[in-house]
C-alpha cells in the first residue's frame, strides 16, 4: 500500500493519522461517536493492508410526524468492508482514497405514536466514498454516504461529512497531539448543513473529540467521539 519514501512518510505521521477508515493489519479498533440526533456504534478489523470489514450500530432520531415529539429513532444495524482504492504520498503528507459499503437492517422506534407507526425491520444497502488529506499539522477529509432499503416506507438517507483540522504544534509519536477543527454535516430532508466546531486530542492508539454544533437548527448540541485502536 505504501513503499519507498511513501513508507518514511506514513511512520512519520503516526501521531497526525486520522483517517478513520485506514486499520491496521491484524488490528481491532472501536469507535463511538454521541450526538443528540445520532449515536454510532463500531468495530473493525484489518484483515489486509488495503481492506477491513466492521460490524456496528447507528441510531439516527428523524422527524416523524405521528410521535408526540415529532421525532423518533431509528436503528441500523450493518456490517461493511471498506477498501483502499489510491494512496499518494508528498513530502510532508499522505492523502487516501478509499470506498466501502454492506448490508443494512433498519428498524423505526414507535416513539409513542399512536398512529399504528410502521416497526417492522427491512433489509437494504449502503455504500460510499472517502477521501482524506493530511500532513503533521493538517487534516481534511470529505465523505459521501448514502443508505437505502426496501419495503415499508422505501426509507433511504444521504449525507455529506466535511472535516478541516489544524494543529498549533507538530507532536511526536508518544505525545498528546492537539487538534483544532471544525465539521459540517448535511443529510437529505434537512435545510441546513450542521456546522460543528470541535478539539481533538490524539495520542498513539486513541483520540477524542468534543465540540458544539453552532448552526440555527442545531445551536449548542454537543458533539463526542472516541475512538481507540488495539
Amino acid at each position: 500500500m505504501v513503499v519507498g519514501v511513501g513508507a518514511v512518510v506514513s511512520v512519520g505521521l503516526s501521531a497526525a493519522a486520522h483517517a478513520g477508515f485506514f486499520i491496521p493489519k491484524d488490528n481491532w479498533m472501536a469507535m463511538t461517536t454521541v450526538t443528540p440526533d445520532e449515536i454510532n456504534l463500531d468495530l473493525a478489523y484489518g484483515i489486509r493492508r488495503d481492506t477491513s470489514v466492521s460490524v456496528g450500530l447507528t441510531r439516527v432520531r428523524e422527524a416523524a410526524a405521528d410521535t408526540p415529539s415529532g421525532k423518533a429513532w431509528r436503528n441500523i444495524w450493518f456490517t461493511q468492508g471498506v477498501y483502499l482504492m489510491k494512496r499518494v504520498s508528498t513530502e510532508d503528507g499522505i492523502g487516501n482514497a478509499y470506498v466501502f459499503g454492506g448490508p443494512i437492517l433498519q428498524q423505526r422506534e414507535s416513539g409513542g405514536s399512536s398512529m399504528g407507526a410502521d416497526t417492522s425491520a427491512y433489509v437494504g444497502g449502503q455504500a460510499g466514498v472517502w477521501a482524506d488529506y493530511e500532513t503533521r499539522r493538517i487534516y481534511t477529509r470529505i465523505k459521501i454516504h448514502g443508505l437505502k432499503s426496501a419495503g415499508g416506507d422505501n426509507w433511504r438517507r444521504n449525507e455529506v461529512i466535511a472535516q478541516a483540522m489544524w494543529a498549533p504544534y507538530a507532536a511526536e509519536y508518544d505525545d498528546v497531539a492537539s487538534w483544532i477543527g471544525v465539521q459540517g454535516k448535511r443529510v437529505s430532508r434537512e435545510r441546513q448543513i450542521e456546522v460543528t466546531p470541535y478539539v481533538r486530542f490524539f495520542r498513539k492508539n486513541w483520540w477524542i473529540d468534543a465540540g458544539m454544533s453552532v448552526d440555527r437548527a442545531h445551536r449548542k448540541d454537543v458533539f463526542v467521539n472516541f475512538m481507540y485502536l488495539f
